[in-house]
């Protein structure tokens, strides 16, 4: 009797810890939705669309009623910012994204239309449909090489609502029929990672440990892990430059590889697509700027160890970017559009900690999204027309 009593008091004690823990979390979640924006730390709901993709539902964490990634949608701004999530600013906060810096920079209205996933065929369509209505002076489509070339051929080649654009002789199957339901976007999750999904979704607090130290010391464990979900990692360390970051083998080349047919033919697209949003904003009389958002392998190259065939497939990607470039270049040119290249304003902050993660996102932290809204600021800056004072 004396022994049950013992467990039951046990029992009672663990219980009231939990539920003192429990509440205790609340309490801080409450306060956190009070105190911080929720679009910087919820992740939205996603709905498939048959012209995009898909889209964020209006006003899901935090974001406006088109879905984007402002505190509201204006009747007009200066500039539109086009673009998929090095636009948006994935993981990084929402005053740090590229778009954000170059509203102080130039002080001027800026409205962030990026979402993870979207390319070319996505900016084309919400230049036409979204960008143009807000009337600005200036829209900029950020173009970022890494997975553009691929989000372009994908889309045109498996989605019946963009037809006209395909070239028969190009083989593609269509995959999304026009009229398909909008639907929640559902991935095959399992384990911690359904949980960790499942706590971006709700919870602030777990936001803001992914952000801190502590979020830090997992990517960094991450990065150093030789195999992790079968991807092979290759750290970068150079102390000397105070440079630390990390690479998934092969994973960039397969999205640049001009080997490739289809990122050959998303190639084509994409400068075609470029061509056409150029005219439309002639005929509206607006500036058209294409923004060169340089991969994190190119930002890198000169320091990868050439006699090291770990890093052979980082340097055929970077090398690989760099015919991209000039080709998108040389086009740009032809045509007259105003094409934007913030790889050197990156290199000059490449010793800076806060450009990269250390682990293998790709995408830029604060000090890359303002060095890509400086070389934006320059030219604004020195446009004809004085847009910015």
């Amino acid at each position: 009797m004396r022994i049950m009593r013992k467990y039951l008091e046990i029992t009672i004690n663990i219980s009231l810890v939990i539920a003192s823990m429990l509440f205790s979390l609340f309490v801080l979640e409450m306060a956190a939705r009070i105190f911080l924006d929720p679009v910087d730390y919820l992740d939205p709901v996603l709905y498939s669309d048959y012209r995009l993709k898909h889209v964020i539902k209006p006003h899901s964490a935090g974001h406006d009623e088109w879905g984007f990634r402002n505190k509201r949608l204006p009747d007009t701004v200066d500039i539109v910012a086009l673009g998929d999530s090095m636009t948006y600013g994935v993981n990084e906060l929402s005053k740090y994204s590229w778009p954000s810096w170059l509203r102080l920079k130039a002080n001027k209205g800026v409205y962030n239309m990026g979402l993870g996933g979207y390319g070319p065929v996505q900016y084309y369509y919400l230049l036409k449909e979204k960008a143009l209505p807000l009337k600005p002076k200036v829209i900029i489509v950020g173009l970022y090489y890494g997975n553009d070339l691929m989000d372009a051929y994908r889309m045109i080649y498996t989605y019946q609502y963009w037809n006209k654009f395909k070239d028969k002789k190009v083989p593609y199957r269509n995959e999304h029929l026009v009229g398909d339901p909008p639907h929640l976007l559902k991935g095959n999750l399992r384990g911690v990672k359904k949980i960790r999904v499942y706590l971006a979704h709700i919870s602030v607090v777990y936001r803001i440990i992914v952000h801190s130290f502590i979020g830090n010391l997992f990517r960094r464990f991450e990065a150093e892990s030789q195999a992790y979900e079968d991807k092979k990692y290759i750290v970068l360390h150079n102390e000397d430059r105070n440079i630390e970051t990390s690479f998934i083998d092969g994973y960039r080349l397969r999205s640049m590889d001009l080997r490739k047919e289809e990122v050959r033919e998303g190639l084509r697209k994409t400068l075609f697509l470029i061509r056409e949003m150029k005219e439309i904003c002639l005929k509206n009389n607006t500036t058209f700027i294409v923004l060169r958002i340089p991969t994190k392998e190119t930002v890198y190259a000169k320091y990868f160890d050439r006699r090291n065939d770990s890093f052979k497939s980082l340097i055929e990607a970077a090398d690989f970017e760099l015919k991209i470039h000039n080709e998108v270049k040389e086009f740009t040119d032809k045509n007259q559009i105003t094409y934007i290249d913030s790889l050197p304003y990156l290199l000059e902050e490449v010793e800076k900690p806060y450009l990269y993660h250390v682990n293998t996102d790709s995408h830029p932290r604060r000090d890359g999204h303002a060095a890509i809204a400086s070389s934006l600021a320059d030219y604004l800056r020195d446009m004809s027309i004085g847009f910015i004072r």
